[in-house]
């Protein structure tokens, strides 16, 4: 029987031995370590919050390498990658911020344009006009940065170094290109809910 839709996708990510392969174990892992990194950054254990943020970015890079050399892409893994990505910035940057590493403002840019383009997805869905924005250039350098920036901000923590102005004017660039491909994404975003049900 086709599916269509809703069922079509539920169907699509549920758990098979096409699904269960190693890319996919370890975008778990990835997945498991982002409020591990978190609780180390609370507990001030620097050291350890940078082992584990390094460990889960190298993970992203090895099983993106996997997927494409062995064909081991699923769906199940399109949909856990880019998650586990925004999950580990999510609870990087909020712990940071409630450290008093960096101001709740960045904190804002960073989480509220990942959390606004899953509403404008998820309103999509509940219109009946679904639609994937697609990763562009410029958030994907916004993605590059956000994650240069917490990982220097581990190595100049755990090391007790202090960098001010480097600090704020990275901070600056990251605003500034998260804030872009914010306004990109709800832009392609609104352009499909407006005008067709197609992917952007």
């Amino acid at each position: 029987m086709a599916r269509s839709g809703v069922w079509a996708v539920l169907y699509g990510f549920k758990v098979t031995r096409r699904n269960f392969n190693l890319p996919n174990l370890l975008t778990g892992l990835r997945l498991l370590t982002a409020p591990v990194v978190a609780l180390m950054l609370w507990r001030g254990d620097d050291a350890m919050a940078l082992v584990l943020f390094a460990a889960a970015g190298l993970s992203d890079a090895v099983d993106g390498w996997l997927a494409k050399r062995f064909g081991w892409t699923t769906p199940l893994g399109r949909l856990l990658d880019p998650a586990a990505d925004k999950l580990l910035m999510l609870f990087a940057f909020g712990t940071l911020a409630v450290i008093g590493e960096v101001p709740l403002w960045l904190a804002a840019v960073v989480i509220g344009r990942d959390g606004l383009l899953i509403v404008a997805v998820g309103l999509g869905w509940a219109l009946g006009r679904p639609f994937a924005i697609e990763p562009s250039a410029l958030g994907k350098a916004s993605t590059v940065l956000q994650v240069v920036f917490v990982a220097v901000t581990l190595v100049a923590r755990s090391l007790d170094l202090y960098w001010p102005v480097g600090h704020a004017a990275l901070m600056l660039v990251v605003a500034a290109l998260t804030l872009g491909s914010g306004f990109l994404y709800g832009a392609r975003g609104l352009q499909a809910l407006l005008c067709s049900a197609r992917p952007v």
